[in-house]
């Protein structure tokens, strides 16, 4: 049910995700995507919000202008998603963050695009997920995925893989 069971403020307007990202437990965890009723708040905790049709994503942006708060979309906002028409909608109404997700190097290009839409916002409020270990990732490569990110106009938040069932230990190096 949304809303219920997270803190004030928080609300879930989909579920699920399309994407079968072989990293991600959503998909396993939450099944097919969907949206569900949209119950106010202020904290957009979907996991791929811009998958959902056009009407819900703009009914979703509606009630976020009727909120005391500006929104914070933290559940990461899948920059395969953004155009001119998702940059409108998050023009149109007040924002404290937007976490974007690139979690491998062939999501830099999409990024760059989608930050570059949303540049108005200004890098204190466009976030970056960045997946770091998965599969043949090095610290080099991660570390230039950051950069690049950095470069994009965004604040990287780095995020190291671990997989649901195991633990992995990573050198400190």
């Amino acid at each position: 049910q949304p809303g219920r069971f997270v803190k004030p403020g928080v609300t879930f307007t989909t579920r699920g995700c399309i994407r079968k990202c072989p990293w991600c437990l959503v998909p396993r965890y939450e099944g097919a995507f969907r949206t569900l009723r949209i119950v106010p708040g202020y904290i957009i905790q979907d996991n791929n919000l811009l998958v959902a049709p056009l009407a819900h994503i703009c009914a979703v942006f509606r009630m976020l202008a009727t909120q005391p708060k500006a929104a914070v979309f933290a559940g990461g906002i899948d920059v395969r998603g953004v155009d001119m028409v998702i940059a409108e909608l998050f023009e149109s109404i007040r924002v404290k963050s937007v976490f974007l997700a690139a979690d491998t190097d062939e999501m830099l290009e999409p990024l760059e695009f989608a930050a570059n839409q949303l540049s108005f916002l200004g890098r204190e409020k466009l976030r970056c997920y960045v997946l770091l270990g998965f599969g043949d990732d090095t610290p080099e490569k991660a570390e230039s995925r950051l950069k690049r990110v950095w470069k994009a106009g965004c604040i990287p938040f780095a995020q190291l893989y671990q997989p649901a069932d195991q633990r992995i230990r990573y050198s400190q190096r």
